[in-house]
């Protein structure tokens, strides 16, 4: 597994044992939207608080006191002061379609740390509907965890953007949120395996989990909430 964090390699990371599947069986929704925008909307919103894994000290590097001005002004937001997504931390697994909107919805908005995980390259046919990548990633079968980050990093420098170029499965996803330490965790991909995965970790680690999923005009998502909302397996048992 490689990590890379403004071109620093780390390839130390441990093997850990497969994140627990035990779930709670409480109240919560799931929505169905025929717009893939509101998931990414929703995403955003959930990262402003600090989480048990949020830093103590922001690693935020102000430049345009401006920028946020436009969403400050959100009623949703509730006035939220911009110092929480200063601290917040996000990890994106899966850089798809899905993945890069919500990579660009959260940097645009200024979550401090993101994480991205994916293991594929960019190939031609991603260029269509994977809005982080060019031409020229195509060619190079650049990885896409770190063609999305060099893209995002040109949308927003002032924010920190780690790229995970491996499989993100039952033998590393412990150790990968370990260094990541998210407050929230996003789902990009694209099979029901790794979602019940990233559930069971969220589970287990007490993190929010939004679930997204997008199927031609259709998309779906889903806020888990550990202790407060059943799980991804309450609400889909099996697999659709």
């Amino acid at each position: 597994m490689l990590i890379y964090s403004k071109g620093v390699v780390d390839d130390t990371l441990d093997d850990r044992d497969e994140a627990s599947s035990e779930s709670p069986h409480k109240k919560a929704e799931a929505t169905t939207n025929g717009s893939q925008a509101e998931p990414f909307l929703r995403a955003c919103l959930w990262v402003v608080s600090p989480k048990p894994y949020s830093v103590e000290e922001p690693i935020y590097t102000p430049c345009m006191p401006d920028r946020y001005h436009r969403q400050s002004l959100l009623a949703e937001l509730h006035g939220t002061p911009h110092e929480e997504l200063k601290r917040s931390r996000a990890m994106i697994v899966g850089c798809g379609a899905l993945g890069c909107a919500i990579a660009e919805s959260l940097t645009r908005a200024g979550v401090a740390h993101l994480t991205i995980v994916d293991r594929d390259v960019v190939e031609l046919t991603n260029l269509q509907r994977q809005s982080l990548f060019i031409e020229a990633d195509a060619e190079e079968a650049k990885p896409k965890a770190i063609a999305a980050r060099t893209r995002l990093e040109q949308i927003n420098s002032e924010i920190e953007i780690n790229a995970v170029v491996d499989h993100f499965s039952s033998v590393n996803a412990r150790a990968i949120t370990d260094i990541a330490r998210p407050g929230v965790i996003l789902d990009g991909t694209d099979n029901f395996q790794t979602r019940y995965l990233l559930n069971d970790l969220a589970i287990d680690r007490g993190i929010p989990f939004i679930y997204a999923g997008a199927v031609a005009m259709q998309a779906t998502t889903a806020v888990i909430r550990p202790g407060r909302t059943p799980c991804l397996r309450c609400l889909e048992p099996d697999p659709p």
